[in-house]
C-alpha cells in the first residue's frame, strides 16, 4: 500500500483514490458482515472451511491467506499517512462511512 501510494504521488499531479474503510460493517472483498474486522489468518482459515460470501470455498490455505491479506481495510488514519497532501472525502451509506477517497487536484 505504502509503495503505490508513493508512486501515485510521484508520478501524478492530480489523482483520485477510493478504498473501502476499514469500520464499514460489510466486507465488500466478501459481502459478508463483519468479516473484514477479523484477524487474516482467521480470515483465511474460515475461507478454507467454509463458503463465505461471493468468494466461495478456497481449496488451499496459502490461496486463501494470500487473498486475506491483500484485502486489507484502512481507517482515516492510514488514508491520511499515505495521501498526506490530499484531500479526504468520505462516502457514505445510511450515515456510515463505506469508503475513503483521497483527492489531489493540482493543474499547474
Amino acid at each position: 500500500m505504502m509503495a503505490f501510494a508513493r508512486e501515485i504521488q510521484r508520478v501524478s499531479k492530480s489523482f483520485y483514490i477510493q478504498t473501502p474503510y476499514l469500520w464499514f460493517p460489510i466486507e465488500p472483498h466478501f459481502n459478508v458482515p463483519f468479516f473484514g474486522w477479523l484477524p487474516p489468518p482467521t480470515r483465511a482459515q474460515l475461507t478454507t472451511r467454509f463458503s463465505v460470501g461471493k468468494k466461495g470455498k478456497f481449496a488451499d490455505f496459502a490461496e486463501a491467506a494470500a487473498f486475506a491479506d491483500h484485502c486489507q481495510m484502512i481507517d482515516m488514519f492510514m488514508m491520511k499517512a499515505l495521501f498526506p497532501n490530499a484531500t479526504i472525502h468520505h462516502e457514505r451509506v445510511a450515515l456510515l462511512t463505506k469508503s475513503l477517497i483521497a483527492v489531489r487536484d493540482r493543474f499547474d
